[in-house]
C-alpha cells in the first residue's frame, strides 16, 4: 500500500507485486485512504453489517474510554440512544459492566435499547430525565453523560450529573447557545465539560484510536458480544430517500447506502 496526497486525481494506481510496482490503468478518480484506518471485517458479518461499525463504534469508544474514562459500575446517560452511536455506546457500556441509562423520545427505540443491554430507559417526552436518573441512581447521578442534544438539555444534564461527573458534547441537535446560566452549578458538581468532534482530529489521533479499537473491541464482534445495528439499507441511487428517512428520525441504529447496484 502506498500513501498518496489527499484528493489527488490518480490516472494510474500501483500495486506491490514481488517487490516491483505494476501499473494498473484507471479512468476514474480514486479516493485514497490511510492504511492504518482500515479494519478487517469480522468473519461472522456481511459487508453491509460491517459498514455500520466504524463511525458509530469508534465515536462511542472514544467518548466512553478516551474522554469519559469509563469504569465498571459507572452510570452513563446516553442521549439519542436509538442512533447509531447510541446503540453502539449501550453495548460497550454493558460489555464493560457499567450501567447505560438510555434516553430517547420514542418507546420503540427504548425497547430496542433494552435488548442491547440498557439498564434503564427514559422517554424524555414523557418525564424529566434528570429526576428519573437521580431516582434510579439513588440520588448519585450519572458519572458520564453522552450528549448529542446541547442547549435544550443543558440544565437537566447538570441536574442529573454526579459529583465529579463528565458531560461530553458531541452534537447540538437541540441548539448550541445557553443564556443566563449560573456557572456555580457546574462548580458545585465539580463537573468536567468536554466538547469533541472526531472528524476534526489529527491523522495520528485517528490512527491511534483505530488501532486500539482493533485490538480491544473488534474481536468482540466475532465473539458475538457486540453487534452492529442496521436499521435500513438503501440503494445508493436512493440517497435522497435515505436522507429524508433519517430526517424523520425513524431509524434505530445505522442507515446504510449500498453500492452493489452501481
Amino acid at each position: 500500500m502506498h500513501e498518496l496526497s489527499i484528493a489527488q486525481d490518480i490516472i494510474k494506481i500501483v500495486e506491490q507485486e514481488t517487490g516491483k510496482l505494476k501499473d494498473i490503468e484507471s479512468v476514474s478518480t480514486v479516493y485514497v485512504v490511510i492504511g492504518k484506518y482500515h479494519q478487517v471485517i469480522p468473519e461472522n458479518l456481511t459487508f453491509i453489517q460491517a459498514a455500520a461499525i466504524p463511525e458509530a463504534f469508534l465515536t462511542a469508544y472514544q467518548v466512553l474510554f478516551w474522554l469519559g474514562k469509563l469504569k465498571a459500575n459507572d452510570y452513563v446517560i446516553v442521549h439519542a440512544a436509538g442512533s447509531g452511536v447510541g446503540t453502539a455506546a449501550i453495548q460497550l457500556i454493558y460489555e464493560y459492566n457499567a450501567h447505560a441509562i438510555a434516553v430517547a423520545g420514542q418507546n420503540k427505540k427504548l425497547e430496542a435499547c433494552l435488548s442491547l443491554g440498557a439498564s434503564k430507559t427514559i422517554n424524555y417526552k414523557e418525564t424529566d430525565f434528570a429526576s428519573e436518573t437521580l431516582l434510579y441512581t439513588n440520588q448519585q447521578g450519572a458519572n458520564i453523560i453522552m450528549d448529542f442534544i446541547g442547549a435544550s438539555f443543558w440544565e437537566q444534564n447538570i441536574k442529573a450529573l454526579a459529583i465529579d461527573g463528565t458531560i461530553i458534547h458531541i452534537g447540538t441537535l437541540g441548539g448550541s447557545k445557553i443564556n443566563l446560566y449560573d456557572l456555580r452549578l457546574i462548580m458545585r458538581k465539580r463537573a468536567t465539560i468536554i466538547g469533541t468532534t472526531l472528524r476534526a482530529r489529527s491523522v495520528n489521533y485517528k490512527i491511534a484510536l483505530t488501532q486500539e479499537f482493533i485490538t480491544n473491541i473488534l474481536p468482540k464482534f466475532n465473539e458475538n458480544k457486540l453487534k452492529p445495528v442496521v436499521d435500513t439499507v438503501f440503494d445508493f441511487k436512493e440517497v435522497g430517500k435515505a436522507h429524508k428517512y433519517m430526517e424523520e428520525n425513524k431509524n434505530i441504529g445505522k442507515i446504510i447506502l449500498s453500492l452493489e447496484n452501481l
